[in-house]
């Protein structure tokens, strides 16, 4: 008989890894239990201070500005208000935030009044909230009841789903069914495919509720890293007004951009293609056999619209050459079509590594020509 229970014992262990639904219980409503539960009708109010680091007008490539920030946030499962204080050496910015079931208001860095925010802001704004609490996000699961993925394994239980335009992951630990980290991929239209990465640290508890002390941000595939520290944590009957609804109150139609593009010439071989829509200037230079193009904003969408525009002038002749002036997203976002159609680009030696980066991105959830038909990078 122990012979019997040593094959089947050793039969189980050559099987292949059981899939996510049988490896045990689903974690996310005693996750749920604990750290959202207590604040359906009840506000978490935290106090925070924390580092924030961002890409901006600098002179290199990833070469951040660093912000320092303190505020205060008060949660429920379904609302989300902030009031926040940024400081950048002796410069000081305001925000307010402002979420419930049927509103969103938001008053940005440096504005006297609401900014009109669009939908799929709205529909997103569970996954901003979890830079500092998770409730809101982990109600919005809940409520949807996800399966775990099969990428669940023994220790953690991962559940997926959409939310404002990202594929956002869920990472619940089975030792204790506390949420450990989100993930969030989403479409940047110079990076392609950009992950965000939320990790839970140093969890406590106020009255019946567990939350996160700190939260570690992991942005644009981990070039940059934020940090929020929760300093002070208490349970509130009420939240302040921090903004009014303006009569007539509604969320924004996202813009429609419209490309636009007219064509003028200085002599015969020089030529500058106005982008409205971006408010740029594109130098199209001909040559007896090819064109060389400079510059181009933004995206692969312009980048594709200037080569059409080329073709026009030119019929017949390729672009051998693309060149920007620096690496900024108005003269290079729309690099990778070029390389899609095998320029070569021409750039400093200090820049090539960042050419490189937008070459080799990743655009699979908004496909360029580039994704779907890859060709080596030309220098």
């Amino acid at each position: 008989m122990s012979l019997i229970r040593s094959l089947a014992l050793l039969l189980l262990l050559l099987l292949p890894e059981l899939p996510a639904w049988a490896k045990g219980p689903d974690n996310l409503p005693a996750c749920w239990k604990q750290q959202v539960q207590p604040v359906q009708t009840t506000y978490l109010t935290l106090r925070y201070h924390e580092t924030l680091a961002q890409l901006e007008h600098s002179f290199q490539p990833w070469q951040a500005t660093n912000y320092t920030g303190t505020g205060r946030v008060w949660s429920t499962a379904t609302s989300f208000l902030k009031s926040d204080t940024l400081r950048q050496e002796a410069k000081t910015y305001f925000s307010r935030t402002q979420l419930t079931p049927a509103t969103l208001l938001f008053q940005d860095y440096g504005d006297d009044k609401p900014t009109r925010v669009t939908p799929n802001a709205f529909r997103g704004q569970p996954l901003q909230a979890a830079r500092y609490t998770t409730a809101p996000l982990l109600h919005y699961f809940y409520q949807r009841k996800p399966k775990p993925t099969p990428e669940s394994t023994r220790t953690e239980t991962v559940y997926q789903d959409t939310l404002g335009g990202s594929i956002v992951r869920l990472y619940i630990r089975r030792a204790d069914n506390r949420l450990s980290k989100v993930t969030a991929l989403s479409h940047d239209e110079l990076f392609g495919d950009v992950l965000t990465t939320y990790t839970y640290q140093d969890y406590a508890t106020v009255g019946q509720l567990t939350y996160a002390r700190t939260i570690v941000v992991s942005k644009i595939n981990g070039k940059l890293t934020d940090t929020v520290q929760v300093t002070a944590a208490a349970l509130e009957p009420a939240a302040p007004t921090l903004l009014t609804a303006p009569a007539g109150y509604a969320l924004a139609s996202p813009p429609v951009v419209k490309p636009e593009v007219t064509v003028t010439h200085h002599g015969a071989h020089l030529h500058f293609l106005e982008l409205k829509h971006t408010d740029d200037k594109v130098l199209v230079v001909e040559f007896s056999s090819f064109l060389l193009v400079a510059e181009a904003p933004l995206n692969s969408e312009n980048g594709e619209l200037i080569l059409a525009e080329a073709r026009k002038l030119a019929p017949g002749k390729p672009v051998r050459y693309f060149v920007a002036g620096h690496y900024h997203p108005h003269y290079l976002g729309g690099v990778r079509p070029f390389v899609h159609r095998g320029a070569t680009i021409l750039t400093t030696p200090a820049d090539v590594p960042y050419v490189q980066y937008l070459a080799k991105a990743p655009h699979s959830l908004h496909p360029d020509s580039l994704q779907l038909h890859p060709r080596p990078l030309r220098t």
